[in-house]
């Protein structure tokens, strides 16, 4: 992970034996995917579970052998699944992925501009909220397993258990 005054960058190997299968009418997570969660105002409104404006919950599922092409979006914007399959020119703006498959497993390289994130700038010192979650979805369709940062399987639903990104 790095960053610049343009963008955020974020890069994974992830080993998986078993390459899982999705099915694009339903949630990304629910095959082999990378979810990121994000929380631009983290100490703001402490009391509240439920995500904010500031929050963010963007997914990537990966290549499989009957969807060949990564699917991703931004929960937050209310872009379902259906949508992107009715418009197949559905991309987040600036947002750059690329994947690539080996024997067991997967790389992962993302860059989001902070131009996405709303007004957000990178500054010394600033503090977000941020966790990953990786989806594993071995062979069948559905996830079999999740394996997170710093929250809890509930980080879709509940911002209050992410980790702190600190910007130096």
């Amino acid at each position: 992970m790095k960053y610049d005054a343009e963008a955020l960058y974020l890069g994974f190997k992830v080993n998986d034996e078993m390459r899982g299968e999705r099915n694009i009418e339903k949630h990304l997570w629910d095959g082999d995917a990378i979810e990121i969660f994000i929380d631009l105002q983290p100490d703001k409104n402490i009391d509240r579970v439920d995500y904010t404006e500031d929050g963010y919950q963007i997914i990537f599922g990966m290549p499989t052998n009957k969807f060949p092409e990564i699917a991703y979006f931004d929960v937050r914007n209310g872009i379902s699944l259906k949508d992107i399959k009715n418009d197949p020119n559905y991309k987040m703006e600036g947002v750059i992925v690329k994947t690539e498959g080996q024997e067991g497993g997967y790389d992962l390289e993302i860059k989001i501009p902070w131009k996405y994130f709303e007004g957000f700038k990178p500054v010394t010192d600033a503090t977000i909220g941020f966790d990953i979650a990786i989806d594993d979805g071995d062979e069948k369709e559905g996830r079999a397993y999740q394996i997170i940062w710093a929250g809890e399987k509930n980080n879709s639903s509940n911002r209050t258990n992410l980790g702190r990104l600190f910007f130096r």
